[in-house]
């Protein structure tokens, strides 16, 4: 899809459901293929405190683990 494209729907989402934490997951998804690293780093972090105790997410929270480690290393 197109990374850009999809940004204000993110925003819009996340504005009426701000605790649809898959949302603030692919909008990093689509910062990093826009490679805007501080906000998909940002986001990731934001993803991952906002469910640091909920086993609902787990893989998700893999998953940005290893986006985080691939933006580091990417640098």
């Amino acid at each position: 899809g197109d990374p850009a494209a999809a940004l204000p729907a993110f925003e819009k989402a996340l504005a009426l459901a701000p605790m649809q934490h898959e949302t603030l997951l692919n909008r990093a998804i689509a910062y990093q293929m826009l490679g805007d690293r501080a906000r998909a780093e940002g986001d990731l972090g934001e993803f991952l405190r906002r469910t640091e105790n909920d086993s609902r997410y787990a893989e998700q929270r893999r998953a940005a683990h290893a986006m985080l480690a691939a933006l580091a290393a990417s640098r």
